[in-house]
């Protein structure tokens, strides 16, 4: 193990720290949440992340990131119209926000190549 794998441990070790120091002094901080939501995430942890995520949403100041991460993990599970409707909660909420916007174009993108996929198999299954 080199001298940055030690600097890069200590780095995460010392942001969990932060999160947990945050959730200690006020266990409804929507930055912490949203913080282990993302660890879970990144574990592949999408349930629990989405509790995070939606606990988050509940006083945060800027709920448009909440939205699309909600989205994103719905867009990660398939589940792409709930993925679509936080992605739009979230341009509601910002209209500026690109991640949104970003997160639903490529749903909307995921959903198109579906509905295809399904008129190729229908059409090969039901022509003569």
């Amino acid at each position: 193990m080199g001298k940055s794998d030690i600097n890069n441990l200590l780095y995460n070790f010392k942001e969990k720290i932060n999160v947990l120091l945050k959730l200690t002094h006020n266990p409804e901080d929507p930055d912490a949440l949203r913080g282990l939501g993302l660890e879970m995430q990144k574990k592949g942890n999408f349930d629990k992340a989405l509790e995070y995520y939606f606990d988050a949403l509940k006083n945060s100041s800027r709920k448009e990131i909440e939205y699309t991460l909600i989205g994103t993990i719905y867009y990660l599970k398939e589940e792409l119209d709930s993925a679509l409707k936080y992605f739009e909660l979230a341009i509601e909420e910002n209209d500026n926000y690109e991640p949104a916007y970003e997160g639903r174009n490529q749903t909307m993108l995921e959903n198109h190549l579906k509905i295809a996929e399904l008129q190729d198999r229908l059409i090969k299954e039901y022509s003569n």
